[in-house]
């Protein structure tokens, strides 16, 4: 689990605690089971009535990769790189060819395969930078990452 995330938990159960006490509630009363099932299972209807069932069907995952995001393996990709880039220099860029299939990552795919196919380099640069726009406005970052 993301640091953040377990952060973000902890701080939303303490704050409903420290709210139900200073109303002079016992805190155990916050957790009526009839009312939260009432507002979780009726705003899973309404979602899924709203969304459609194959959105929900893939929420577990979602919920598996935010809270347990892939490890990034930077020194990795920049060595990758590198080895295309001297496979380039000593043998040509179509030698690049054989490898554009066994990358993993569709973007650095996608950038390979234009420079193998012998696209101008700024339009390269030009498409990428497309494509990373519309990758960073589906998913806006949302405050520092942890």
């Amino acid at each position: 689990m993301k640091f953040g995330t377990g952060i973000g938990i902890v701080l939303s159960l303490i704050g409903i605690a420290v709210g139900a006490t200073m109303e002079g509630t016992n805190v155990m009363v916050v957790l009526n089971i009839p009312a939260i099932s009432i507002v979780l299972v009726g705003t899973l209807g309404a979602t899924i009535a709203a969304c459609g069932l194959e959105a929900h069907i893939r929420l577990p995952m979602i919920y598996k990769k935010a809270i347990l995001p892939d490890d990034l393996d930077l020194p990795g990709r920049v060595k990758e790189l590198v080895g295309f880039a001297e496979q380039a220099r000593r043998d040509g860029l179509l030698a690049l060819d054989e490898a554009v299939n066994s990358i993993s990552d569709p973007f650095t795919r996608k950038g390979i395969q234009l420079v193998v196919d012998g696209t101008d380099p700024d339009l390269v640069a030009a498409v990428l930078d497309a494509e990373n726009a519309r990758t960073e406005s589906e998913h806006p970052q949302r405050g520092p990452q942890s």
